[in-house]
């Protein structure tokens, strides 16, 4: 389940809050749209709450990436984007 998405409190990533409520193990697939505005996927990383980077997560199709989710997980991963992606300020 979506939790939030966001800019990344320090650069220019699309920070992505995931979780599982079900719980049961599972999977949970972040994509990027053509037409969306946000530009392609350059690179994925599971980052902690804080959003320090842990490891590199493999984007196995282009613009779409998958991960593991263990029962009650929240699981936060960044987004690089070409060209920064678009302009989600709220202000």
């Amino acid at each position: 389940m979506l939790s939030s998405v966001k800019r990344a409190d320090q650069g220019g990533d699309l920070v992505v809050r995931l979780f599982e409520a079900a719980g049961a193990h599972g999977r949970a697939a972040v994509a990027i749209g053509p037409g969306s505005g946000a530009g392609e996927i350059e690179s994925v990383a599971r980052t902690d709450l804080l959003e320090r980077r842990l490891a590199a997560v493999p984007m196995e199709l282009p613009n779409r990436v998958e991960v593991a989710l263990r029962p009650f997980e929240l699981v936060t991963v960044a987004l690089q984007l070409a060209g920064g992606g678009p302009d989600i300020s709220t202000g």
